[in-house]
């Protein structure tokens, strides 16, 4: 009896070696899947948003600008600006050239005529300015676009008096430089072709070039202008402004959470891994003894 039960025990223990070693290789698979991510997560980090459009780089801008002036300063010793002058209307234009997203560079000319002060009647004045200028605009492609500008560039000024005084500035034409300008404004599109918008800016320089010699120190002036402008860009203007149609979305990959059989779904993969540790943990069979 004891020579026929060695090889069934022989048997039982080579039996249950393999099945162990097949659980051990089943765990090792387990252990190596990658991780799914859950449907939370997929649904809460959501697909991401592609970047808007550039309308801004290569377009070509062309504005018309009008406001009041606003004149400051002297021009020469004891002879202020505000003796000769005393407000004006400005009117020009600017050609702008967009160089990135947000940033233009721009030319702009304004020639503005002033009225007399009233002890000055036979004053007559104009300015006439040209200049180069960089613009950052806040946004781009929206209705509303904040910017600011700074800019230099050249002016000159006429000067017609009468019976000029001490104090008043010598009749003649004068030439300077402004070397600081600065504007704030914003622009309003009511379609993507054409806007306007109200706009603030200061324009400080010195004259390098006077009708009769200065003996003291340079004299610094400023402008001030207040007014609108108004925007076409050609680039957009023979493209519809009609809203586009929102591109229809793409319908979702197939997974392994999907099935074409509505009436037998997947397992989840939560089942799935579930069946596999119920698996790796069920009891070995057992060899019937003999």
């Amino acid at each position: 009896m004891a020579s026929r039960a060695l090889p069934s025990v022989f048997v039982a223990l080579a039996v249950a070696a393999s099945m162990a070693g097949a659980r051990d290789a089943r765990a090792q698979d387990t252990a190596q899947l990658p991780p799914v991510p859950s449907m939370d997560i997929e649904e809460r980090e959501g697909t991401p948003r592609p970047a808007a459009p550039d309308d801004r780089t290569g377009h070509v801008y062309i504005r018309a600008v009008s406001g009041l002036l606003l004149p400051a300063g002297f021009v020469r010793k004891d002879a202020a600006l505000s003796d000769v002058m005393i407000y004006g209307l400005g009117v020009g234009g600017t050609l702008g050239v967009g160089i990135s997203r947000y940033a233009e560079m721009d030319l702009t000319g304004i020639y503005g005529f002033f009225a007399a002060p009233s002890d000055c009647e036979d004053c007559s004045s104009d300015t006439v300015s040209g200049s180069l200028g960089f613009t950052y605009h806040l946004a781009q492609g929206v209705s509303l676009d904040p910017w600011v500008r700074l800019g230099a560039g050249y002016r000159t000024m006429s000067v017609d008096v009468t019976n000029p005084g001490s104090d008043t500035p010598t009749p003649g034409r004068y030439h300077g430089v402004d070397f600081l300008q600065i504007g704030l404004g914003a622009t309003y599109f009511p379609v993507s072709s054409f806007g306007f918008g109200p706009y603030a800016e200061a324009d400080v320089g010195t004259m390098v070039s006077r009708p009769s010699p200065d003996p003291g120190a340079p004299r610094v002036y400023a402008m001030f202008h207040l007014g609108l402008r108004f925007e076409i860009d050609p680039v957009r203007w023979g493209q519809s402004d009609t809203p586009a149609t929102p591109p229809k979305k793409e319908p979702a990959k197939a997974t392994a959470q999907t099935t074409a059989d509505p009436a037998h779904p997947a397992p989840s993969t939560k089942e799935v891994r579930q069946a596999e540790r119920d698996a790796t943990d069920a009891p070995l069979p057992t060899e019937p003894s003999l």
